[in-house]
């Protein structure tokens, strides 16, 4: 399996999303992502990927908080479902 199949890829499909509206609307600085935002697009991903799940999203935003906090991570890279750099011209076109 790969971040392309199954509830993995689903995650990945949403997050992808989200990355793109982020493009468009300039929240993206140097080709960078602030770690807060990534962490609530992620659980925000999460929610959308497993609806039926009724995971707390402040459960999920307390672990992916830990976890990032751990690895003192500030910033990440700004890239689509497939690691390639998100760009406004390549997020407005929905491919």
């Amino acid at each position: 399996m790969s971040q392309n199949h199954g509830s993995h890829g689903r995650v990945h499909d949403a997050m992808d999303k989200q990355v793109r509206i982020l493009a468009n609307t300039g929240g993206i600085k140097d080709g960078k992502i602030d770690m807060e935002t990534a962490i609530d697009m992620a659980a925000t991903s999460h929610m959308a990927a497993f609806p039926l799940s009724k995971c707390s999203p402040a459960c999920i935003l307390a672990q992916l908080k830990a976890f990032y906090d751990d690895l003192k991570c500030d910033k990440v890279d700004a890239v689509d479902k497939q690691g390639n750099p998100v760009r406004l011209r390549f997020a407005a076109s929905g491919f």
